[in-house]
């Protein structure tokens, strides 16, 4: 998302600090996204279709 949309952005997993990724590839607790108030509500718009 970052690259190709120029948002800088930091995640975050959530849980016990320990990595824990499923076969599927995601993480079973979800993952925080940072990224700078003025970028927002375009983040929001492009996470948006990802979130089931």
């Amino acid at each position: 998302m970052s690259k190709e949309s120029g948002i800088a952005v930091f995640s975050q997993e959530l849980g016990d600090g320990v990595s824990v990724y499923s076969t599927a590839g995601f993480g079973l607790y979800g993952v925080d996204v940072f990224v700078e108030a003025k970028n927002g509500e375009q983040a929001r718009e492009l996470i948006a279709p990802e979130i089931l």
